[in-house]
C-alpha cells in the first residue's frame, strides 16, 4: 500500500468482467476499477448482475472508466484531436456519454466515473468551454453523490490543477498515473504529484518510455516497482523516489 486509504487496486476489462472480478478476488485484492460497457451492451439488467457478482466475490468497484469509441493511440497529435471532451465537433455527444456512464455506475453502486478529459488547452478562452461542460457533468454526478475522477498525463500537472480549481466542485478528483506523463512527455511525474497531491483519489501503476522524435506516443509496459521517467532526460530516477514522495504526503 503506497498511501494510507489508497489500497492496491487493478483495472478490470469490460469484455469479460466476471472472469476479471474472479481473478482480482483470487489475488486477495479488495477493490478494483472497471471499464464501462460500450453503449450497445448496456442491458437494463447488467448493473444489477455486476453488482451482485462483485458482492459475491467480496469486491468493491471504486470507479467505472469511460472509454470513447474511435480512439487511436498512435501519435500525440492524433490523440489531441480525438480524445476526451477537447474535440469541439463531438464534445456534446461525449458529454452525454459520460452522463450515461455515470447513471450506469450509480445502478451498480459505484461512486465514481473516471477517464481522460482530453488534452486541455493552455489558453483560458478555449479551456473555459470545457470547464463549463465539466461543471454540468459534475453537478449531475453530485445529485447522486458521485465523483468525476480525471486521468493524468495528457497535460502538465499545473494545467490539470488549474482546470480542477476552475471547475471549483468538491466532487472532482484525480487518478494519478505517473507513466502517462512519460508517455506524453508532458511533465516530470514526481513534480506532478507535488502539484496534484491534494486531489489524488487513486493511482495507476505502470511504466513507460518517452515519445520518440517522430511524435509517436511513448511505450507503456507493466511494472512492479515505483519508478518514473523525467521528460527532460529519458533517464529513470531511483525506484524509491516516488515511494518517498507518497510517504511524505502521509503514506506508508
Amino acid at each position: 500500500m503506497f498511501a494510507q486509504g489508497l489500497p492496491l487496486e487493478v483495472v478490470v476489462e469490460s469484455a469479460d468482467p466476471l472472469r476479471g472480478l474472479g481473478r482480482v478476488s483470487l489475488r486477495g485484492l479488495p477493490i478494483c476499477q472497471l471499464y464501462a460497457y460500450p453503449a450497445p451492451q448496456r442491458a437494463p439488467d447488467t448493473p444489477a448482475f455486476i453488482k451482485e457478482n462483485a458482492i459475491e466475490f467480496g469486491l468493491r468497484i471504486t470507479s467505472l472508466i469511460y472509454v470513447f469509441p474511435g480512439r487511436k493511440y498512435r501519435s500525440i497529435s492524433t490523440i489531441t484531436w480525438i480524445d476526451g471532451l477537447a474535440p469541439p465537433a463531438i464534445r456534446d455527444t461525449r458529454f452525454r456519454e459520460i452522463q450515461n456512464v455515470a447513471d450506469f455506475a450509480r445502478k451498480q453502486g459505484v461512486g465514481a466515473v473516471q477517464g481522460h478529459i482530453g488534452f486541455l488547452p493552455e489558453k483560458s478562452r478555449r479551456a473555459k468551454k470545457i470547464v463549463n461542460l465539466v461543471e454540468k457533468i459534475v453537478d449531475h454526478l453530485a445529485q447522486h453523490g458521485e465523483f468525476l475522477v480525471l486521468e493524468t498525463g495528457q497535460e502538465s500537472g499545473k494545467t490539470l490543477r488549474r482546470f480542477v480549481e476552475a471547475v471549483g466542485r468538491n466532487n472532482v478528483r484525480v487518478n494519478f498515473d505517473p507513466a502517462n506523463f512519460a508517455l506524453y512527455g508532458s511533465y516530470v511525474p514526481l513534480q506532478a504529484f507535488e502539484v496534484l497531491g491534494d486531489f489524488v483519489m487513486g493511482f495507476h501503476c505502470k511504466n513507460a518510455v518517452l515519445p520518440g522524435k517522430d511524435a509517436r506516443l511513448g511505450t507503456k509496459f507493466c511494472w512492479v516497482r515505483a519508478e518514473s521517467i523525467s521528460p527532460s532526460t529519458s533517464q529513470s530516477p531511483k525506484p524509491w523516489e516516488l515511494r518517498a514522495s507518497l510517504r511524505s504526503s502521509g503514506g506508508s
